[in-house]
């Protein structure tokens, strides 16, 4: 199923998924702007993404990352719990956790064998997005895709 929707697509399709990961890193540094590492602003944004969409994402990362720059307290973005673990890693406390933060914020990094398990992959693979994506579906999907991935010739990530 996943391979018949990757090649119903066209190349430049393909080579935009292929930017995508790198464009959401040059952001992370755009906003970490010499101040605070590409890699720690993506471990913010990757904390701030569940079920928001990606300029919500963008935007409430700069927010948080502004407010903290500027000696702020932490402006009410996201949900609570999300917001306290995204300040933390700002302070240098590692907060990041779950399957698809910690996927997301490896493929922003630059990992090509990071699976991101998010709503749009959970509908490529036929389920639900509000679905529970147990341990077992996890290895599953991680595993679909990397070997879809491999039959065509592209990295995990990209794929």
């Amino acid at each position: 199923m996943i391979l018949d929707l990757y090649r119903a697509t066209s190349p430049q399709m393909r080579e935009a998924g292929r930017a995508w990961y790198p464009n959401a890193y040059a952001i992370c540094e755009a906003i970490g702007g010499g101040e605070i590492p590409a890699e720690t602003v993506a471990r913010v944004m990757a904390i701030l993404s569940p079920r928001c969409t990606w300029r919500t994402c963008v935007a409430w990362t700069l927010m948080l990352v502004e407010a903290y720059l500027a000696g702020q307290p932490v402006p009410a973005v996201s949900t609570a719990g999300n917001r306290r673990k995204a300040w933390r890693e700002l302070h240098g406390e590692p907060a990041l956790s779950g399957q698809k933060v910690t996927a997301f914020a490896r493929a922003i990094q630059g990992d090509p064998d990071a699976v991101v398990i998010d709503s749009w992959t959970m509908r490529a693979v036929g389920l639900h997005p509000a679905k529970t994506v147990t341990r077992a579906r996890q290895r599953r999907i991680t595993t679909t895709y990397t070997e879809a991935a491999a039959v065509v010739g592209e990295s995990p990530r990209d794929f």
